[in-house]
């Protein structure tokens, strides 16, 4: 029973992150009824060609009309959701506040890689997690990160304003002492990114999400 129970954790979280891909590419306009198309051709695809990576891996990586390959990025980033899902179901407590992080920071980090900004309007989404969390939320550590971050796009311009609300939000539900591994890490991913691919343009929410998932799982 094990087995399955962490499949379908898996099978979830791929599920989520699948959905969420969807989600930023058309909002705010987003249709309800409209098909899952490729994204070369714009056939409409059908209901067993858009299950999250084993669609991919049984189309072997390409769409069956216009044989054009499908983007890496989609299974690639189910796969992390799924993990991530899974290994928080593992070893963390409080999976409902785990999931509901993820789940709005995924979503800006896919608004963010695909358009460079994040609509304001996105971070109602995180109004529910705070309040779900009331006794447990740092607005001392919060005031004192935002102004940190403040003060530093104020003297170098490096940090974009939505990059420091996220954090701010961030230091609000994690605290100080969370919310500057996340920091520190978002940061040591991004010098990698750079040493591998010497690219010093990058968005960077989705290297806050990444950091966040992985120091709430080790929390």
């Amino acid at each position: 029973m094990n087995y399955i129970f962490n499949f379908l954790i898996f099978t979830f979280g791929t599920s989520i992150v699948s959905f969420l891909t969807v989600i930023a590419h058309e909002y705010p306009h987003i249709d309800p009824i409209r098909r899952s198309q490729c994204d070369s051709c714009q056939r409409t695809l059908h209901w067993f060609e858009i299950i999250p990576i084993w669609s991919y891996l049984i189309a072997k990586g390409n769409c069956k009309t216009c044989n054009k390959p499908i983007d890496k990025f989609y299974p690639l980033t189910e796969m992390v959701g799924g993990l991530f899902l899974l290994v928080a179901s593992l070893t963390h407590q409080n999976l409902t506040f785990v999931t509901s992080l993820f789940t709005v920071l995924t979503l800006l980090a896919f608004s963010d890689h695909f358009f460079g900004y994040v609509y304001l309007s996105s971070y109602l989404l995180f109004v529910p997690i705070i309040i779900l969390n009331i006794q447990h939320l740092y607005f001392i550590p919060a005031l004192i990160v935002y102004t940190l971050l403040m003060l530093l796009n104020y003297l170098y311009e490096g940090i974009g304003s939505g990059d420091i609300e996220i954090l701010t939000i961030l230091a609000i539900l994690v605290g100080f002492d969370s919310i500057l591994k996340i920091i520190l890490l978002a940061c040591f991913l991004c010098l990698v990114n750079f040493y591998l691919t010497y690219n010093s343009k990058f968005r960077f929410i989705p290297y806050i999400t990444i950091s966040t998932a992985i120091i709430l799982i080790l929390r």
